[in-house]
């Protein structure tokens, strides 16, 4: 990360740096976080088309094991971090299988393709 701009001469302040840094490894790293938040979804055609995008997906990647299910969630986020050449035996390597069970219940979330179609897009 550039410690200042390109189009001003401002430099940028150490714990600025810092708090990017955190808030990177946590929108990075939220599907090891356990939700507490359940909707409940009386409209059978929203659940039909959540079913009919991702059902295959879904049921694929709940299968993986571990070191495959990393691969596979994380792939595309590793494609974007060229710096960190570790990145996918960093996060295998430190995951505990609390954060693969996280990871695995938040696969049936929305906003889990979301972030992963968007980290896909962004490489």
């Amino acid at each position: 990360m550039p410690y200042k701009t390109s189009f001003k001469n401002i430099y940028s302040n150490l714990s600025i740096l810092n708090l990017f840094d955190e808030n990177f490894l946590a929108v990075i790293f939220q599907e090891i976080n356990p939700k507490d938040i359940r909707i409940y979804m009386k409209n059978k055609i929203i659940l039909q088309l959540f079913k009919s995008f991702f059902g295959k997906s879904i049921s694929s990647v709940v299968k993986l094991d571990k070191d495959d299910l990393i691969f596979s969630v994380y792939s595309s986020v590793s494609k974007n971090l060229s710096e960190i050449k570790n990145f996918l035996k960093i996060t295998k390597d430190n995951l505990t299988q609390e954060d693969i069970y996280h990871i695995k219940e938040n696969i049936y979330n929305f906003d889990f393709w979301l972030s992963n179609y968007f980290f896909e897009e962004i490489s």
